[in-house]
């Protein structure tokens, strides 16, 4: 599992998060989120929310911040 951080300012504030497409030998990965994160949600770029188990396959998901202050938010992959 792989840890990723996520910053926000305040207010409702959503972020674009990359994720690994592929391995060291170019080989496609896909990824399995672990944990979620416990200030905001995940969703795949097309607004499909993710739980834990759901595997990504595109590079990248959509943070956003449920909370209306400046925080600091993680989740596992």
């Amino acid at each position: 599992m792989k840890p990723r951080s996520v910053s926000s300012s305040s207010g409702s504030a959503s972020a674009t998060i990359d994720l690994p497409t592929d391995d060291p030998d170019g080989d496609s990965v896909t990824v399995t989120i672990a944990s979620l994160p416990s200030s905001g949600s995940l969703a795949t770029s097309a607004g499909t929310s993710l739980a834990v188990g759901d595997t990504v396959t595109e590079g990248s998901v959509v943070y956003t911040q449920s909370a209306t202050f400046a925080t600091s938010d993680s989740f596992t992959y």
